[in-house]
């Protein structure tokens, strides 16, 4: 129950985040980002031997695919962070990019990790973390987090974006699959589950309807997970 209640201050307090956002803040954002993947990576440790290799196998991943499609436009198409986000590596990617990244994979295959097949595990994830995007994507483009080189008809962004993150997604999630394989515990759910809250309510203040949509149905979803 706590963290149910934890989601709706996260959702009301999104409308802070939208109304008095700037750069001089992206140290509070840096560490709030940082706040958010600690429950995931608690119980992950907590329940899991491999949780110290699928943590960085997966920031790893995230870090390179990232610098790739900020350098190249693959397989995102082209774009950029802007100063919001904090420090960049190699004025590139934001540092806190794992601890963004790492507990949206976590939070999808706890989903995954309940069917049987390995494929299914594998698209499951997959296309939870495509979801994931179709939701926080048009709210952090909005507030110019980072910007597209070409604007896309979904709220600004590309719709080769998310293939791009079919792509990415599917890696991230073969990565867990062959070090993990075995069900998560309901509480891995829990960083993706206050995420997936805070943009929901970002996308309301904003105005992003499908987006909102999309978030409120699936924020329903892990709600049930969390009332069983």
């Amino acid at each position: 129950m706590v963290w149910i209640i934890l989601a709706l201050i996260l959702f009301f307090s999104s409308y802070f985040t939208v109304t008095f956002i700037s750069p001089q803040l992206s140290i509070i954002s840096s560490i709030f980002v940082i706040l958010m993947a600690m429950p995931s990576f608690y119980y992950l440790f907590k329940n899991s031997k491999k949780a110290v290799y699928l943590i960085l196998a997966l920031s790893l991943f995230a870090i390179t695919i990232e610098t790739i499609g900020i350098l190249t436009g693959f397989p995102y198409t082209q774009f950029e962070y802007t100063e919001l986000m904090g420090y960049k590596l190699f004025g590139l990617t934001p540092i806190t990019l794992p601890f963004a990244f790492v507990p949206l994979v976590i939070g999808s295959m706890y989903f995954g990790l309940k069917q049987k097949n390995n494929y299914a595990k594998i698209a499951i994830s997959t296309l939870i973390l495509v979801l994931i995007d179709l939701i926080l994507d048009p709210a952090a483009t909005k507030l110019k987090i980072w910007e597209w080189q070409i604007q896309g008809l979904y709220y600004g962004v590309p719709a080769i974006n998310f293939l791009g993150w079919l792509f990415s997604g599917l890696i991230a999630s073969t990565i867990f699959v062959k070090l993990e394989n075995k069900p998560l515990p309901k509480e891995t759910l829990t960083s993706l589950y206050l995420i997936t809250s805070f943009w929901t309510g970002a996308c309301l203040w904003l105005g992003l309807w499908i987006p909102f949509i999309l978030g409120f149905s699936f924020l329903i979803v892990q709600t049930k997970q969390f009332l069983r």
